[in-house]
């Protein structure tokens, strides 16, 4: 399966690094469909916050 992965570098996601970690996802599918997923906002950041019940209970949890 690792023959079939490549892993490149997304131009506007290095431009954020270090600040932000985005990433992009691109798939193509047996049919040859291409498909792309992207995230530009760290998820538990000012921009996507994360909910406080999936969180809860973890170790790092404040009352």
């Amino acid at each position: 399966m690792a023959a079939l992965v490549r892993c490149v570098e997304d131009e506007c996601c290095s431009a954020s690094f270090s600040h932000a970690f985005p990433a992009v996802l691109r798939v193509t599918t047996r049919t040859a469909e291409d498909l792309e997923a992207r995230v530009e906002v760290n998820r538990g950041g000012l921009g996507n916050p994360c909910p406080t019940r999936s969180w809860r209970g973890s170790s790092t949890t404040t009352p």
